[in-house]
């Protein structure tokens, strides 16, 4: 059997991830010594653009804009 390669994330969510939603959590998380070597956080600008064929099959997360989410509701971003 084959080993597949993980699938990516899209870079749309990425950058929401990376920009918008987690920024603080995200950048904790690429420098730690184990959580950054682990994972292998992407470089969103890396990731295949959104409608390119390259991002077809990526891992689509679908993670609400800030400004589409509910006011009050709790932050899905997790402080290490």
């Amino acid at each position: 059997m084959a080993s597949r390669e993980p699938r990516r994330i899209c870079r749309d969510d990425c950058e929401i991830l990376e920009n918008e939603r987690c920024r603080m959590e995200y950048a904790i998380a690429k420098r730690h010594p184990l959580i950054g070597q682990q994972l292998a956080l992407p470089e969103c600008r890396d990731l295949p653009a959104i409608g390119t064929a390259d991002s077809e099959n990526c891992l689509k997360l679908g993670i609400p804009r800030p400004e589409n989410v509910e006011p009050g509701r709790q932050s899905i971003c997790v402080v290490f």
